[in-house]
């Protein structure tokens, strides 16, 4: 006796198109580093400009870690 179908069965997963997905989202997450850290190089001093420098600094810890969550992902993607 066979055992039947699933109610909902499932698609087999597109491990391709979600890997092109993580790197696209890789480099859009580049871009938006790269910005932060021009942004880090206008040469201004005041108040106001201390803490924009200590938020965009914050900010890119925070896309640092995404960015090597998002490699970690196209690496088991890849295999």
């Amino acid at each position: 006796m066979t055992s039947p179908a699933p109610p909902f069965s499932s698609p087999a997963p597109d491990t391709g198109a979600a890997r092109a997905t993580v790197l696209a989202a890789h480099r859009d997450v580049l871009d938006a580093t790269a910005s932060a850290r021009r942004s880090l190089a206008v040469a201004w001093e005041s108040t106001a400009a201390d803490r924009f420098r200590d938020d965009v600094a914050a900010l890119l810890v925070g896309l640092d870690a995404d960015l090597r969550l998002l490699e970690e992902a196209a690496e088991v993607l890849a295999r």
